[in-house]
Formats: C-alpha cells, sequence, structure tokens
C-alpha cells in the first residue's frame, strides 16, 4: 500500500516539474510550497517503509538459518557434511570458552520417618535445614553404636526441629542439641547413654556427642568440628558421622555471642527457644532434620553434561558422528520380562509420556536391561531398576538424558516410571514399578509411561531382603560384579524382548495388592543420576551443666560439653 502511494505521488511531482519546466515564469510561491510538501511526503514513506522491509529481511534471514540448524537427525545416522563441521567447529570455540556450571543446589531425596527401619541401620544420613542453608550428615553405627541409636531415636522423634544452635566457636566448634520446647528438654535431660570407645579421629566436619567430664553422660547435646580437633578423641570424644555436604554452611553460622549462651544451659534448658530468642536473637536455627536417601552433587553433574557437549563438538567437527538419541516407539507396545521369578508383560503406551516410551523402547531394543538387577525394592511401594549389568558396555547411557513429559495418568499399583533425582530433565534409564497407588509422586513429575498387564504376582515376589541397602555408585561402576558379590540373592531381569504382537492380555492382568512386599513407604523413587553419587556434633544429659574446660596442654579454649 505504501509503495502505491509513493507512485502516485511521484506521478505529481512529475506533472509539476514538468509545469515548472514548460511554465517555469508561471510557478508562484503556493505551487512550490506543495511541491515541496509532497517532496517531504515521499521521504516520510521511505523511512516508514525500510524498517518492515528491514524486519522482513530479518525473519527470512533467522527462517533460513532456523531451517539450516533443524536439519533432521535420524537415530544412529553418520553425519559427514562439510557445512555441518564448519558449524559445529564454531560452536565449539563458543562452548570451550565456557566454564561448567557451578553454583547449583543439590538434588536429594527425602525418606519419611515412617519409611525407615525400626532398628538404626548400619549407615544413614540426615539432612539438616538451617536458616544458613543445608548440610548432610552420614552417620555410621561401627563408629560409635550407642551415638547413633541415640541419633536415630531423636531423628525418630523430630527432636531437632526448630532448635537453636548455641555454641560456635570458630576454627573449633558449633554446638546444639538443646531443644527449643522445655517438656522435651526435662524428658531427654537424663537420659545419658553409654560411651563409645573412638575409633575416628575430631577432624573438620565430624559430628560428635558433647558430655560432661563424668563417664557415661552423653544424651542429646552434639558439635560438629570446624577444624582438626583431634586432640579430642584421647578425651573420649567418639564421632559418629561426618558432613557430606555444606560444609561452608555450617561454618557461616553466627557466632558473635560467643561462649555466654553456653554458659547459660540451665536457663535454656529450662525456657528454650522463648529464652535464646529473647536473650540471643541473632542465634541460627535448625528449621528440621529429615533422613534423606542420597545427594546429586548437581555442580558434578553439570559439569559430566559440559564435558560431554565438547566431546560431542569435537566429533561433529571432525566430520562424523553417531547420535545415541532415541528412537520413535510405536503408539502401543509391549515388553516380555524374563525374570529370575518368572515372566511378565508390560503394555507401553505412547501417548501417556512420548519421551519415555521412546527411551524404554530404545533401551530395550538395544538389550540395556538384559542381566539387570532389582536392587532396590520398598515393599508395598515400589521395585527399582535399570543400572546396566556391565557398565563398561552400556554405560553410556547413564549420561545421556531425556527431556520431562508432562503428566497423564496417575502412578497406580503395577505403572511403570523413570525414576529421576528432584531436578528438570534428569530421566535416562532407572524405571521403577509400583506397587500400590502412589499418587503422591504424581505432582513430583514421575510420569508413568506403561503398565504390567500380566505377571504381577512375578513382580511381588522380588527379593525384598537387601532393602535400599545396595549402592548406586557401586553399582554404576561395577555393576553386577558387585551385585553379586554384595547382594547374592538380588532378583534380576534375565531378558526383556520387544512382543511381536499385541495379543489381549489376561483377565487377571494385574494382580491385587503385594503380598511378600507389605511394609509401609512413601518416598519418592529417585535415581542416581550423576558422576559420582547420587544422585549423590554432643547431647543434654545435664543441659544445666556448663562446659568443662580442656586442659591448657590440650585445647585454648572449652572442650564440647555439656
Amino acid at each position: 500500500m505504501n509503495k502505491l502511494a509513493i507512485a502516485i505521488i511521484a506521478l505529481l511531482i512529475a506533472a509539476l516539474v514538468g509545469v515548472l519546466w514548460f511554465r517555469a515564469d508561471r510557478l508562484d510561491a503556493s505551487d512550490l510550497a506543495e511541491i515541496a510538501d509532497a517532496q517531504k511526503r515521499i521521504e516520510e514513506l521511505k523511512r516508514d517503509e525500510a524498517p518492515a522491509a528491514t524486519a522482513e529481511s530479518s525473519a527470512s534471514s533467522e527462517e533460513a538459518e532456523k531451517q539450516k540448524e533443524e536439519k533432521p537427525l535420524v537415530p544412529g545416522q553418520t553425519i559427514s557434511n562439510a557445512e555441518l563441521a564448519r558449524d559445529a567447529q564454531r560452536a565449539l570455540e563458543t562452548e570451550s570458552e565456557k566454564a561448567a556450571p557451578k553454583g547449583a543446589p543439590p538434588a536429594i531425596t527425602i525418606v519419611p520417618n515412617e519409611s525407615m527401619p525400626k532398628e538404626t541401620p548400619e549407615k544413614f544420613t540426615v539432612m539438616f535445614e538451617t536458616t544458613k542453608g543445608d548440610f548432610a550428615v552420614e552417620f555410621h553405627r561401627d563408629w560409635a553404636p550407642n551415638g547413633a541409636n541415640r541419633i536415630y531415636e531423636l531423628m525418630m522423634i523430630k527432636f531437632f526441629t526448630d532448635m537453636r544452635l548455641f555454641r560456635m566457636v570458630e576454627g573449633f566448634v558449633v554446638q546444639f542439641g538443646i531443644s527449643g520446647d522445655p517438656m522435651l528438654s526435662r524428658k531427654w535431660m537424663n537420659s545419658n547413654i553409654p560411651d563409645d570407645k573412638p575409633t575416628q579421629s575430631n577432624t573438620e566436619g565430624m559430628f560428635t556427642f558433647a558430655a560432661a567430664s563424668m563417664p557415661n553422660s552423653r544424651s542429646t547435646q552434639v558439635f560438629i568440628n570446624l577444624g582438626d580437633n583431634s586432640n579430642l578423641d584421647r578425651m573420649g570424644f567418639a564421632p559418629v558421622g561426618k558432613v557430606i555436604f555444606g560444609m561452608d554452611v555450617v561454618k557461616s553460622f553466627y557466632g558473635g555471642y560467643g561462649e555466654e549462651p553456653s554458659g547459660l544451659q540451665e536457663r535454656i534448658g529450662e525456657m528454650g527457644n522463648k529464652f535464646l530468642d529473647k536473650e540471643f536473637p541473632e542465634l541460627d536455627s535448625i528449621k528440621r532434620a529429615v533422613f534423606i536417601e542420597e545427594i546429586i552433587d548437581m555442580d558434578a553433574v553439570a559439569k559430566q553434561k559440559h564435558e560431554e557437549n565438547l566431546q560431542v563438538l569435537r566429533e561433529r567437527a571432525s566430520g562424523s558422528i553417531t547420535l545415541g538419541v532415541s528412537e520413535r516407539a510405536p503408539d502401543v507396545f509391549r515388553v516380555n520380562f524374563e525374570s529370575s521369578r518368572g515372566m511378565f508383560v508390560v503394555e507401553c503406551t505412547r501417548e501417556w509420556s512420548p519421551n519415555g516410551a521412546d527411551r524404554f523402547y530404545t533401551l530395550v531394543k538395544n538389550g540395556f536391561y538384559d542381566g539387570a538387577k532389582f536392587f532396590r525394592v520398598v515393599p508395598n511401594y515400589i521395585v527399582q531398576f535399570g543400572l546396566p549389568a556391565k557398565p563398561d558396555l552400556t554405560g553410556k547411557w547413564l549420561t545421556s538424558y531425556i527431556e520431562d513429559d508432562p503428566f497423564k495418568i496417575s502412578n497406580t499399583q503395577g505403572t511403570l516410571s523413570f525414576a529421576k533425582p528432584n531436578r528438570p530433565n534428569m530421566r535416562a534409564t532407572q524405571i521403577f514399578i509400583n506397587y500400590k497407588d502412589n499418587p503422591n509422586l504424581d505432582e513430583r513429575g514421575f510420569t508413568p509411561f506403561a503398565k504390567v498387564i500380566e505377571g504381577m504376582d512375578v513382580v511381588n515376589q522380588i527379593n525384598a531382603e537387601y532393602g535400599e541397602q545396595p549402592n548406586q555408585t557401586s553399582v554404576r561402576g561395577r555393576g553386577n560384579e558387585y551385585l553379586e558379590n554384595e547382594f547374592p540373592r538380588l532378583d534380576g531381569i534375565v531378558k526383556a524382548t520387544i512382543a511381536e504382537n499385541l495379543a489381549p492380555a489376561s483377565a487377571d492382568a494385574v494382580s491385587s495388592a503385594p503380598d511378600t512386599n507389605a511394609a509401609a513407604a512413601t518416598e519418592a523413587p529417585v535415581a542416581s543420576e550423576q558422576v559420582a553419587p547420587p544422585a549423590e556434633s554432643p547431647t543434654a544429659a545435664d543441659a544445666s551443666a556448663p562446659a568443662e574446660p580442656a586442659p591448657a596442654t590440650d585445647a585454648p579454649t572449652a572442650a564440647p560439653a555439656q
């Protein structure tokens, strides 16, 4: 439309110029003004037209680049294209200049108290959520059996909830363990435990019980060593755990009050947080302490992903690369699992979870699950598998992640979902089967892609005696060599194959609630999706007792005591 207007105005100007040429002596001021006005309008229209033309040209250029970049790549395709290699080289130069991302929060899996065993496990991990951030401690029963039992006992009653960190001595210790609830303090203040002989040294990060100078005086107060305090070893302080994540958080707790709160333990025990909040309002707090299954160092994951991207770009820049991408699965297909307990069949519906279905289909076709063990069995909750029997042959898939799928159907009994850490787009190979309806997993992003249609009774019989003991780091590194040596009675998959046809499922496809796996559990199934997994302190026997000073030759400050 603008071009037409310009043409019309140009014709008018031409006519006026013609008049000027033939009858210049008859043009007056108004004629000249009309010509100048017409020329001005043409210039304005040209200026208006230019941005649109530029935008259109830019859009066309961008679309061309996009089409160039979006050349279809099929599974297993080998690329030997000079143009793509040049693009990859440019991308490699850009990517090489970047550092691996840092500062990502860890991915964790919280285990509800109801899911923990009645007896103290040989090893368990606790995440302490504080006003300065989170830190995690791994407890070892063989280091200090009585101490580990007491920590576990306190955790089961949520003793550490809303607790102040009342003693912070920079470079020495941070101490806590007096309940903010005076009634709870009175209940536990004289509940002492026998001493443990130190088997570990009080080095930085070690978690130890505080104690008075008399034997068997440990109760609820604990401390974390902020430096090398090995001089405390011969004084009988027996470490029971170690900070495995968040030591920077531990060192950042407020210490402006020095030893003053520590000398008022009797008042703290009598009045709890009411007293501390009034007299020492800047103290940091433990919001809550929870059992966790594992911690995934997301910085390590990001670093590995960065290195993998660089390697892929190097291969592309060299002129050829074989892409390990998921093959598109049929809309509906079935997989026969031959296991050590018998046969079961799952039916996959791609519409439920397209990315998940495609990955599952590809892994089964490549024999990934053949020989894999059911390494995690939580009765009346889930059974989990998907770490390769031979990592050297199939381990490349463990860090080949797929994008999340939107939620379609619920995690009902017999459905299969990919396990994943608490981060987006981190599904790879691990899968779990729901032993019961687990709708609490729906909102956490676990999207079912298939369902057991035959042999749920077989799935129910999978050996659960080892529970969650197998270490995923060791499985990832050593595969079945580790599992068969340490957990010889684990059940496993003999072979998984794509069914040739879709014969009707039997009427009793999915049986009733599991029989052998009947204990309650509600934590989220989480895969140890990382380079090196994941994922990845004194008691108040007498809260009124002041800190006992250590011998001058041993320490310049008071030993952690109650």
